[in-house]
């Protein structure tokens, strides 16, 4: 019994400090994005719901050197076509999609006008799973 405590101890340090460097990780990235930023257009590859492989994957590109990430899933059905990509002056291969006004907050970022078509697409999710969830 003691040994599997202990090895249940030594794994949940070990999940806990991966964790914590993940989540420092993605503040440097963040202020990285706030002190110097450029957008970019990307293009979405291919959006993955399943558990084992969850993401949006996209692809952008910087002074002609292609850029390929995988990001959230979003509740709504991602348009086809161009979206912002956002990323650091100094690591054009942390690209973030911008889509949501949340994704422009994040980042202390006014939402633009070019975007607000996309507003009725997450209203009309955010209404399909409040009555999911009310009935």
């Amino acid at each position: 019994m003691g040994k599997i405590f202990k090895e249940i101890f030594r794994v949940t340090v070990f999940m806990l400090i991966l964790y914590l460097f993940v989540e420092l990780y993605r503040d440097y990235k963040k202020n990285q994005i706030q002190n110097c930023h450029k957008f970019t257009i990307g293009y979405v590859i291919l959006v993955e719901k399943n558990t084992k492989n969850r993401g949006t994957s996209f692809e952008y590109f910087v002074e002609s050197k292609r850029y390929a990430r995988t990001g959230k899933i979003y509740p709504f059905e991602l348009p086809i076509g161009k979206i912002p990509v956002l990323y650091p002056c100094s690591d054009p291969d942390f690209g973030q999609l911008m889509l949501t006004p949340e994704d422009f907050e994040e980042y202390d970022l006014p939402y633009p006008d070019s975007l607000k078509w996309i507003l009725p697409l997450i209203e009309s999710e955010k209404s399909r799973s409040d009555q999911f969830f009310n009935d």
